[in-house]
């Protein structure tokens, strides 16, 4: 998409957010998969001169990150956003070495330790990227709650394992 382009959705998810209404976003997700869901639009932001929407899909009560190059059709809801976002924190344990050396990110607080532990609570809003970057961790790391992380965790490693199979 041209640069043009970009700024002018960019401009039209501003008014969105401005507005307050739900919007349903046909987007790609990976390089196979193209995904429609609804979402409530929470902000506009922009990493690595990409930019994004931040937005809550209250069907499965997850923030997502949507880059705007992904997009391939939007449409403004009449339904409004509830605003029941509801912080959601991820609880994980570092162990081992990765303890002692582990430093806290923003949105993040210690809520127990011990001598070759720490267990700490992320808020961070964009739950995918904190889950992709405990995965790095391996086996210094270990996910507390909430369940569906857990699970999305999982499914992760099993489509990392099933990429390398091929």
């Amino acid at each position: 998409k041209s640069e043009n382009i970009i700024n002018n959705i960019v401009k039209t998810f501003k008014r969105f957010l401005y507005d307050g209404q739900q919007v349903e976003i046909t987007y790609q997700k990976n390089k196979t998969k193209i995904e429609t869901k609804t979402f409530d639009l929470k902000d506009i932001g922009e990493k690595d001169n990409r930019p994004y929407i931040l937005c809550y899909n209250s069907e499965i009560q997850r923030n997502r990150k949507i880059f705007i190059d992904s997009i391939i059709s939007y449409e403004q809801l009449p339904g409004r956003i509830s605003n029941n976002f509801g912080e959601k924190s991820i609880i994980f344990d570092v162990c081992g070495r990765l303890a002692s050396l582990y430093k806290l990110k923003p949105n993040e607080r210690v809520i127990e330790f011990g001598n070759n532990y720490m267990t700490i609570s992320n808020t961070e809003k964009d739950q995918k990227s904190v889950i992709l970057r405990l995965l790095k961790y391996g086996e210094n790391c270990k996910i507390r709650k909430p369940q569906k992380v857990k699970d999305e965790f999982l499914s992760i490693t099993k489509e990392i394992l099933h990429n390398l199979e091929e």
